[in-house]
């Protein structure tokens, strides 16, 4: 049986847990059924809090089991159509906040921000909306600035005018990168290039790698890992950044670095 890994966090208690598709030590996930279309998803536990939760591409819908009804963004009981319809928005907004800001007529400052006004015009959507979007992002992808004016992505930019002033971070442990087996060849080439964004992003543990990873792979069985010498890389002059959602960055990792980890 071949298994689909998702990082997941939890919205009741923000407990972070790895969530197998067909279950999983640690993790139950049984059938659920929405009302009243009939159409069926599935349901996972928080194996800390024990609370239900649905987890819809990177959307996380919490569940009042004991009203039996779920209740996101004024829909109660809603059909999958009507999640799915949050997951493309979250979809289109990452978009436009890391790679196309003027398909919605959006200006990034140097730090990646955007007016929230600006946005909410460019979604179509309300402000109670946008913030289940941010809350709820299981990757943490966005954030709000103090007074919750402006919003941007936490990483992952292609556009040149963006500069993030990160963090500088220093690894006292190896980390991870997770890609597909198609990329294998080239990167045992080049090393890990940031190919259209600004950074190379790596994880900090093989758990979140795999789910990164699995984005790519789709199956565990074209998955593959790759361990950073994050050690000799910093003696040798290279430096390493961390975003708001601990996303370690780095501008590139030459192939002497790496080693493919086993699963």
């Amino acid at each position: 049986m071949e298994y689909v890994f998702r990082e997941v966090k939890c919205p009741w208690c923000d407990h972070v847990f790895m969530w197998k598709k067909y279950g999983g030590e640690g993790c139950r996930v049984v059938g659920y059924r929405f009302k009243p279309t009939g159409e069926s998803a599935e349901k996972a536990k928080c194996p800390k809090c024990d609370e239900n939760m649905l987890v819809v591409d990177d959307i996380l819908i919490g569940l009042d089991m004991d009203d039996n009804r779920i209740v996101i963004d004024g829909f109660e009981n809603p059909t999958l159509e009507e999640i799915n319809q949050l997951t493309e928005i979250s979809k289109y907004m990452a978009m436009l906040l890391r790679h196309k800001p003027e398909k919605g007529n959006l200006k990034l400052d140097k730090e990646g921000y955007t007016d929230v006004e600006s946005l909410l015009k460019a979604l179509d959507i309300d402000f109670d909306t946008l913030e289940q979007i941010v809350v709820n992002d299981s990757k943490q992808r966005y954030s709000f600035n103090k007074d919750k004016t402006r919003i941007r992505a936490n990483q992952g930019h292609s556009v040149s005018n963006v500069h993030i002033h990160f963090k500088e971070y220093t690894p006292t442990k190896p980390l991870y990168h997770g890609t597909a087996l198609k990329y294998k060849d080239g990167i045992n080439k080049k090393g890990l290039i940031s190919m259209n964004r600004q950074y190379v992003h790596l994880s900090q543990d093989i758990e979140t790698a795999k789910s990164v990873g699995m984005r790519h792979a789709k199956n565990i069985g074209n998955l593959i890992i790759f361990e950073i010498d994050c050690k000799n890389m910093i003696k040798d002059g290279y430096k390493f950044f961390i975003s708001d959602n601990n996303v370690v960055l780095t501008e590139k990792v030459p192939k002497k670095y790496l080693k493919l980890v086993q699963i």
